[in-house]
């Protein structure tokens, strides 16, 4: 790989991450009274958006709870959208692919182990409990 296929490839790796494991789950606070989808919303209560809803949506992504690095509609919501979009989404983004690729340089190669299971558990955030890797 070339220097700008690598950099496509860690920009590529960014989106998919922040997509799949979208983490944020901003608060809103009602301004008024209003019925939305049958659901009685009052003035000052409060309201979780779970952004990590929007990206698993199987109508905007094909197969949306696989991770894939080749997935053609990268688009998510991950930093907000609209007025409510994260300020500093440029900047995470290239903060992102510089700790992947600082992060590969010192590794040595490794890859998978196909023999054994990743296993993660949920919550707010989805986290790691096992990767097991091979050294090559």
């Amino acid at each position: 790989m070339n220097c700008g296929q690598i950099q496509s490839s860690l920009s590529n790796a960014a989106e998919e991450i922040l997509r799949r494991y979208t983490f944020t789950v901003p608060l809103r606070r009602i301004t008024k009274d209003v019925m939305f989808s049958g659901c009685s919303m009052k003035a000052n209560d409060r309201l979780a958006l779970f952004l990590p809803g929007a990206d698993l949506d199987p109508r905007e992504f094909k197969d949306p709870e696989r991770f894939d690095l080749n997935r053609e509609k990268s688009g998510h919501v991950a930093f907000g959208i609209g007025p409510h979009r994260c300020l500093g989404s440029h900047l995470a983004r290239v903060e992102l692919q510089v700790i992947y690729q600082q992060v590969l340089e010192r590794l040595p190669r490794f890859r998978l182990d196909e023999t054994r299971p990743v296993r993660f558990h949920a919550g707010n955030v989805i986290a790691m409990d096992s990767l097991p890797l091979r050294w090559d």
